[in-house]
């Protein structure tokens, strides 16, 4: 078992061996995936401790303190981060209910909530890969890219269709989230989209170069 201080407020304290294995295994799945593209990270280096929340908004007070930033730059749909080694995660029907108003198109269930830990988890391994590849977090590259690269990992957001996009959509898209949020089945199906060409390795190595673009144009098929 995955040793890991789990903190859990007093109403649903009688889930803590849910919690547990379900953030355990998928800490797991996380090390497999990056370890089956060329990156090794451990256990102890992305987590060691858990927070669960059953309130929205004591989880975003929370954030808020954590980062020394104002309550009103964490959004009202805040679900869950990574902040040094401490997984800050809100409870599943908390999350159930977050999860069918943002997108209604793709259908709820349990697998979503562990969905959204092997995310918040990709993206700290994804971190750790970062910096010891650049020596930064700015090594992860672009948001639409390291936010794609961590709904690629946990398989969010795969649509009915599956259709890769075209090397001009994914320029489009890429350049517009310069300048404004895209939404995460957008970002999902971009790095999924890239991933049938490019592989992995080569992309996160790449992420943080000024001609990233270029490279991905250059490569994609």
């Amino acid at each position: 078992m995955v040793k890991l201080n789990l903190s859990l407020p007093s109403e649903i304290e009688d889930k803590r061996a849910y919690y547990h294995n379900l953030i355990g295994s998928s800490l797991n799945y996380v090390i497999s995936w990056f370890k089956n593209i060329g990156f090794a990270v451990t256990l102890d280096e992305i987590i060691t401790n858990a927070a669960v929340f059953n309130d929205n908004d004591f989880l975003r007070n929370k954030m808020a303190e954590v980062f020394g930033i104002p309550l009103n730059q964490i959004i009202k749909t805040f679900c869950g981060t990574v902040h040094n080694k401490t997984l800050y995660i809100l409870s599943i029907k908390k999350y159930e209910a977050i999860y069918k108003t943002l997108y209604p198109d793709y259908q709820w269930n349990t697998d979503c909530y562990k969905k959204l830990i092997i995310h918040e988890l990709a993206h700290k391994a994804h971190a750790l890969t970062a910096i010891h590849l650049k020596g930064t977090e700015d090594g992860m590259g672009p948001r639409w890219f390291f936010e794609g690269l961590a709904m690629l990992c946990a398989n969010q957001f795969i649509s009915v269709s599956n259709r890769k996009m075209t090397i001009n959509e994914i320029e489009r898209y890429a350049r517009e989230d310069q300048n404004e949020l895209l939404s995460y089945p957008i970002y999902a199906s971009m790095v999924r989209s890239l991933a049938i060409s490019i592989p992995l390795n080569d992309l996160i190595k790449t992420a943080d170069s000024p001609n990233f673009l270029d490279f991905i144009k250059e490569h994609y098929l």
